[in-house]
């Protein structure tokens, strides 16, 4: 290194160490000043190493033993940016030392492995009909849209975490802003045979709504193939907290439909209660009030 960039890295050096000790007295000791004293007895040094850095005197210059114990101190002081420095200085590869460190912490089982865990996205329904991404447009880097979870428990291709609001039906155990988790690439009327015995998110939402918000009611439960009147077939949802409702029946072909107006978003695999949630939630309904007025997933027992 040439005296001119030595002497530029002792001037730089001596700088942060400034800043570092009146940022570290405040952040870790709550005090308005912190002294050289201080601080040096903080990193385990002499008070005249102290006062020879911060004077840029190159007999003083620190070492890779005491530039660690400054890149220590400013993680301690929240700056990443002086951690960074003295590390430099102290001849660290960073590449390196994250390796190392991301070994060590899987080791001791504190973060997880590459693969170990997802980020689900969020799906939500739309005032204007339809479906769309939670926090799409609305991306913030600090606060990215979805929800990490294990990999252990994401089931299917498509996985989605489906926001629940005033629609749901089952609101006496579910709340507007819980999550369900659904597969959804198992939905939508296709591959019903598939679905049967698990359990689903269906959504029904009568003939001539438009997609209106407060036309449609969600349901979950088990879907299920039973014998229905008439020697048909009939399929139903066993909703947990709820009654049992007739969702599709054979025709006279014996070919199982869904009812019209009803549609199995996915396979359901979990349940998120109430996280903080990205955005407004409608309020439910009010005790009693219609979801709709129009025609129903049929309840066990009914005829039409």
């Amino acid at each position: 290194m040439k005296n001119e960039e030595r002497r530029r890295v002792l001037q730089e050096t001596a700088q942060r160490i400034v800043n570092l000790r009146r940022l570290l007295g405040k952040n870790r000791f709550s005090l308005r000043k912190m002294s050289q004293e201080l601080f040096a007895k903080h990193l385990g040094v002499k008070p005249a190493a102290v006062a020879g850095w911060e004077r840029a005197e190159r007999r003083y210059a620190p070492g890779p033993r005491a530039l660690g114990k400054l890149v220590k101190a400013s993680l301690d002081a929240g700056s990443l940016e002086d951690a960074l420095f003295f590390s430099r200085c102290a001849g660290w590869d960073i590449d390196v030392v994250v390796s190392f460190a991301k070994l060590v912490l899987v080791k001791r089982q504190q973060i997880p492995e590459d693969g170990e865990i997802n980020r689900i996205p969020e799906t939500e329904r739309l005032q204007e009909g339809g479906y769309g991404l939670v926090g799409v447009k609305e991306f913030q880097p600090s606060s990215p849209p979805g929800i990490v979870l294990s990999a252990r428990f994401v089931r299917g291709s498509q996985p989605q975490a489906y926001v629940l609001d005033k629609g749901f039906g089952g609101s006496k155990f579910f709340g507007a802003g819980d999550r369900i988790f659904i597969d959804w690439s198992l939905g939508f009327g296709e591959g019903i045979e598939s679905l049967w015995g698990q359990p689903v998110l269906l959504e029904f939402e009568p003939l001539g709504s438009a997609g209106r918000v407060s036309d449609y009611s969600l349901h979950l439960g088990l879907f299920l193939k039973e014998p229905g009147p008439a020697g048909r077939s009939q399929a139903v949802l066993l909703q947990p907290f709820g009654e049992k409702l007739i969702v599709g029946i054979s025709n006279s072909d014996g070919e199982l439909a869904m009812l019209p107006g009803v549609k199995i978003l996915g396979r359901a695999f979990g349940w998120l209660s109430s996280p903080i949630t990205t955005t407004q939630i409608p309020a439910r309904k009010a005790e009693g009030e219609k979801v709709n007025s129009r025609a129903k997933p049929m309840r066990k027992g009914s005829s039409r």
